[in-house]
């Protein structure tokens, strides 16, 4: 959520609370999430403001979240992949990236050195074309992570 028109923002934690501070009394927050119907709230000296969103009907694109908003599969120029986890979960290896190989054309999961222990590299095809790091960018339930 943020303050309409100015930089003040903040994310809830995981029950869903927050803090905004130096919010002006006749400043609107704008709550959004996605999948969800984004709401205007006027703060009028409200010290607590509670929100419920509403779904969002999409239809039938997909919803991509990128790192600077999010659009449709669709609309998208990159190539986008996604694993449901109950494909990852009956997979006996010792390494979450071993449950990855094979799982996506374009990708490619070696091991480095092969020193016992030593963690999987990964590669997509293509990207070094655009710059010297291809390692993919991982997005667990929306979160952006360190891969590996």
């Amino acid at each position: 959520m943020f303050v309409k028109n100015t930089s003040i923002g903040t994310i809830t934690d995981i029950d869903g609370k927050y803090v905004l501070a130096q919010v002006p009394n006749d400043g609107i927050i704008v709550f959004s999430f996605i999948g969800m119907k984004t709401k205007e709230i006027m703060v009028s000296n409200q010290l607590q403001i509670d929100v419920v969103l509403d779904d969002q009907s999409i239809g039938l694109d997909e919803v991509v979240a990128i790192a600077y908003g999010n659009t449709t599969q669709r609309k998208s120029t990159g190539s986008l992949q996604s694993i449901k986890s109950k494909e990852l979960t009956d997979i006996p290896v010792t390494q979450f990236t071993q449950k990855l190989q094979g799982k996506f054309a374009g990708v490619n999961i070696s091991q480095g050195t092969g020193k016992p222990g030593q963690g999987l590299n990964i590669q997509i095809r293509g990207a070094a074309s655009l710059s010297t790091n291809s390692s993919p960018l991982y997005v667990i339930d929306g979160f952006p992570v360190s891969g590996g």
